[in-house]
C-alpha cells in the first residue's frame, strides 16, 4: 500500500529577511491524520517556517504544496482560506507551579474551542509527547 498523498509539502524551501537567510532548504511532508509540531531553539526558524507556510513571509526558492496545489504565491488571507479548520498554536513547555500539561497548553492560548474539547483532544496528542522538564 502506498502512503496517501501528503496533505502539506515543503520542498526545499528557502527565507530570507534582507541579507539574512532564515529558512534553507526546508522539506517535509505531512499526512492526513498526522499530528506535526516544530520543536528548536531560539531563532532556529520555527515562526519563520510558519509564517512562510501562511503567506506572511515569502519564500524566495522551494514549494510549498496544501492537498497538492502549490501555496507559495498566494496571500496570506488566501492560504488561511484554503486551510480553513488546521489549527496553529503556539505551546510554551514552561511549566506553570502547580499545573498539569492541559492547563499549560489553555494558559499559554494553545486553544480556540472548548476547554473540553481541547482537553480530550489534547489528552491524545500530549499522549505522543514525551516532556522533559529543563528545571
Amino acid at each position: 500500500m502506498t502512503d496517501p498523498q501528503p496533505i502539506l509539502e515543503l520542498s526545499n524551501v528557502h527565507t530570507y529577511y534582507g541579507n539574512i537567510h532564515a529558512l534553507k532548504g526546508i522539506s517535509c511532508a505531512i499526512r492526513q491524520g498526522e499530528i506535526a509540531c516544530l520543536i528548536g531553539a531560539n531563532g532556529a526558524g520555527k515562526s519563520t517556517t510558519l509564517m512562510t507556510i501562511f503567506g506572511v513571509e515569502r519564500a524566495s526558492r522551494g514549494e510549498i504544496r496544501f492537498k497538492g496545489d502549490p501555496i507559495q504565491h498566494l496571500r496570506p488571507e488566501q492560504v488561511a482560506a484554503r486551510a480553513a479548520g488546521v489549527p496553529l498554536g503556539h505551546l510554551d513547555f514552561r511549566r506553570f507551579p502547580d499545573s498539569d500539561r492541559h492547563q499549560d497548553a489553555v494558559r499559554s492560548g494553545s486553544f480556540r474551542r472548548s476547554r473540553s474539547l481541547f482537553r480530550s483532544r489534547s489528552s491524545q496528542a500530549l499522549s505522543a509527547v514525551r516532556y522533559c522538564p529543563t528545571s
